[in-house]
């Protein structure tokens, strides 16, 4: 089995269904995926991109959300609804960031009783065929995110010019360190992650409403102790449409590299707390050792914050 806890290991594409859950009613694989999709200005992508994700995830809720695109993406959205009752739109009224996309669809993917949710851009720039990979991937036991990764072997880019690929190289390498573990692909959005482990993440301290969001994302999967792993996938340039990622993104995540190593070391303080109180809390009510002494009970000992009974 692939030992993956608290850190990130590449694996073969080539998943056998591991652990599915199956409907009684339907029999598909992936009726307990839900798959979030943020859209602005996606009209010639996303319709297409519905389609061949119903094509590859036969049973899967697929929610677009979809910030008010000039376009006319929503109405396209509108329509597709319709004729599959498993397509879903939430239309926001201006543009909120691809970060509170991802935390919309968490929200929609709890109250529909998923237990998978996958993220991914409708630019085709993640082809709907990786997806059951990555799924197959989140269902192993000791695992509660399964990354698309460009940059395990397996993993490629196509479409991308030599300098772009330099830079999004270097900018991995920067948040992998400040993240201080080994993630090749800390800025991809192609992610499952099982509705287990969102229910243990601190979305309230999400700070990043844009692609920032993505490292800081991983940063709060490590905090709360989740098994993360890595699946090859071929990203491909978006052939119609143009790139949400502006000069004003690719500075803030730069200068967000510092804040991400200032939160991981506060985060870590803040577990080496808890594990001192819980050592506190476990010795109170035993006796000292080789000693008769009656045990100390928690009404014996002065208040103390790190000394609450549980």
């Amino acid at each position: 089995m692939l030992a993956v806890h608290h850190q990130s290991h590449a694996v073969s594409s080539q998943f056998a269904p591991a652990h599915s859950q199956q409907s009684a009613t339907s029999g598909h694989e992936f009726d307990d995926v839900f798959v979030g999709v943020p859209t602005y200005n996606e009209a010639e992508n996303a319709p297409q991109l519905v389609r061949e994700l119903r094509e590859h995830l036969p049973g899967a809720t697929i929610m677009v959300i979809d910030d008010s695109s000039p376009d006319g993406t929503g109405d396209l959205i509108a329509a597709t609804c319709r004729s599959d009752p498993l397509v879903r739109l939430r239309r926001r009224p201006r543009k909120l960031g691809v970060g509170t996309a991802y935390l919309a669809a968490f929200e929609e993917a709890r109250k529909v009783g998923a237990r998978i949710v996958l993220t991914m851009d409708a630019d085709f720039s993640h082809r709907p065929q990786d997806a059951p990979a990555i799924v197959r991937a989140v269902r192993r036991d000791d695992v509660d995110l399964a990354v698309g990764s460009r940059y395990v072997p397996g993993g490629s880019i196509i479409g991308w010019p030599r300098g772009r690929k330099a830079l999004s190289s270097i900018a991995n390498r920067l948040i992998r360190t400040s993240l201080d573990r080994q993630i090749n692909d800390c800025t991809g959005s192609f992610r499952a992650y099982r509705m287990e482990l969102i229910d243990r993440l601190d979305l309230s301290a999400l700070r990043n409403t844009g692609y920032s969001a993505l490292p800081e994302l991983l940063l709060l999967v490590m905090a709360a102790g989740g098994g993360i792993v890595e699946v090859p996938i071929t990203f491909v340039e978006r052939q119609h449409g143009a790139t949400k990622l502006t000069q004003r993104e690719l500075l803030n995540s730069l200068t967000n590299l510092i804040w991400l190593r200032q939160r991981r070391v506060a985060l870590a303080a803040g577990r080496a707390r808890d594990r001192d109180a819980l050592d506190t809390r476990e010795l109170i009510g035993r006796p000292l050792s080789g000693s008769a002494a009656a045990p100390v009970i928690a009404a014996d000992v002065p208040h103390h914050p790190a000394m609450r009974t549980p």
